[in-house]
């Protein structure tokens, strides 16, 4: 049996072909050369590149007869199927073992997929139990708490709440002044380590034109000294007025000023006294134009607690330096004035005669009488006190304490 001519056969070596009719086999068995050249079949075993073959009408006899060896081993013949045999016959014993069969075969399939089906959810539990057993119980979130109270709900500021923020307010106001005032007081005091080389005794002329030494103006008081000249523009005016604003605060305390020598004696002999005084000196360091007298005048327009002293160049020139004050004469002036250029210090000096501390420019008048205060409380904690004056020391009368501005 032949297959039909539209199949399509691919034989080794050779391209697609469809398979002749028998028609074409015939026409192939009338004339081989024009089936050779239909066909142009490739001779085997030619190499890449050779040219192909000629035609069938140039090639030798033998290419007819390769042409229909070639046909008949491409040709497929199907081999023919076996006629149908006769129904087996089948039974009714044969149908019931056939289906009982069956049925045990699908009763096992469904034990089988239940056990299956146990044990995966045995295992499951399993699982989920030991799980469990690791983590503790879940306890329920706390409450949200509540929210804050609207100023409307707020209750209003009574009474006895304004009363004690009133009371806590005055505490803290008086708490603060207290250490305010205690600062201050602090600030006064000085701390100063040893004592300082400076100052001394020195001798000069008064205004009853008499030499007077500075141990007269600090047996028994305190002795403020300040250096100047009388034709002093601007600097002079205004520490002497601030020195006398401070001597004026000192006298409302109680502090003798001027002429007492620290002693509070009376008319009627009592020699109890007050507090220590204080001997205000103002000394010129402009000896060629300021007589004693002139420098005394001078300081008295101030204060009348005031001396004035003054003497020659070098007499002035060496209390200067024994306190270290810098002066120095400027260029004359046309008209023949001229300035001096000097340190603005004021210095206190103790009844002992010794350095206490010294106010520069930038100490105002309250300042200066606070840390002038503060010293003599100093001197009477060290068991200073006050001296008797020298009139009352020879003398031994109860009388008025002669003033120690230097006069005879």
């Amino acid at each position: 049996m032949r297959l039909p001519p539209s199949l399509a056969v691919r034989s080794r070596g050779a391209r697609s072909l469809l398979v002749p009719p028998p028609s074409a086999a015939a026409a192939v068995a009338s004339s081989p050369a024009a089936a050779a050249r239909r066909l142009r079949v490739p001779a085997r075993g030619r190499a890449p590149g050779a040219p192909p073959p000629a035609a069938a009408a140039d090639a030798p006899a033998g290419a007819a007869t390769a042409a229909r060896r070639w046909v008949a081993s491409t040709s497929v013949v199907a081999a023919p199927l076996p006629p149908p045999g006769p129904p087996l016959p089948v039974t009714p014993a044969s149908a019931a073992a056939a289906g009982a069969a069956v049925g045990a075969v699908a009763t096992a399939a469904g034990a089988a997929s239940a056990a299956a089906t146990k044990a995966v959810g045995e295992a499951a539990a399993g699982a989920a139990a030991s799980g469990d057993r690791g983590a503790a119980p879940a306890s329920p979130p706390p409450p949200p708490p509540p929210p804050p109270p609207s100023l409307s709900e707020a209750e209003p500021l009574s009474w006895p709440g304004l009363a004690v923020a009133l009371a806590v307010g005055t505490g803290l106001l008086y708490y603060y002044s207290v250490e305010k005032r205690a600062k201050l007081t602090r600030l006064a005091a000085p701390t100063t380590t040893g004592k300082a080389t400076l100052g001394g005794p020195f001798t000069l002329i008064s205004a009853a034109g008499t030499p007077v030494t500075s141990t007269s103006f600090h047996n028994g008081a305190f002795m403020l000294l300040y250096f100047g000249f009388t034709a002093c523009p601007d600097v002079c005016p205004e520490e002497m007025t601030k020195i006398s604003t401070a001597l004026v605060s000192l006298a409302q305390r109680g502090v003798p000023i001027g002429g007492t020598g620290g002693q509070g004696g009376s008319r009627s002999g009592t020699t109890t006294p007050a507090k220590v005084g204080i001997n205000p000196v103002f000394v010129t360091i402009d000896a060629e134009r300021d007589s004693p007298a002139r420098a005394d005048d001078y300081a008295k327009a101030f204060h009348p607690g005031w001396t004035g002293l003054g003497g020659s160049v070098a007499e002035t020139t060496a209390a200067a330096k024994a306190y270290r004050v810098y002066f120095a004469k400027g260029d004359i002036e046309p008209d023949g004035g001229y300035n001096v250029d000097h340190s603005i210090i004021t210095y206190l000096v103790n009844p002992a005669g010794e350095f206490e501390e010294f106010y520069g420019k930038n100490v105002g008048a309250a300042e200066m009488a606070a840390r002038i205060d503060a010293a003599l409380g100093r001197w009477r904690a060290r068991g200073g006190g006050a001296a008797p004056t020298a009139a009352a020391a020879v003398g031994g009368a109860p009388a008025v304490a002669a003033p120690l501005t230097g006069k005879a």
